[in-house]
């Protein structure tokens, strides 16, 4: 698979927010139909960190669907949680 190939079925989700994808041993953030290389991102957990930043930076929300999944990263990665606290994800985040 090419990363063009990867664009493209990353593109198909429909989603107009960042979204992360691997091709091989490379992280990449969908931006704009551009597949930026998360460099030096050697595990997954640096590759959402990247990803958390750009939502940061560029000042974007969350896809409504995975804020709980947003939210539970900035949990693990000991942010301040942006999404404010759902019992659900408290209950959660308890339970660990």
């Amino acid at each position: 698979m090419t990363i063009a190939d990867a664009l493209a079925a990353v593109a198909a989700t429909e989603s107009n927010q960042p979204q992360l994808f691997r091709l091989s041993d490379t992280y990449y953030v969908k931006v704009d139909n551009q597949a930026l290389p998360v460099y030096g991102a050697g595990c997954f957990g640096e590759a959402v960190e990247f990803l958390l930043k750009l939502f940061h930076v560029f000042q974007l929300q969350y896809p409504y669907q995975l804020k709980p999944v947003y939210g539970f990263f900035e949990h693990l990665m000991q942010l301040p949680i942006s999404i404010g606290r759902s019992a659900a994800l408290s209950d959660f985040v308890r339970r660990l």
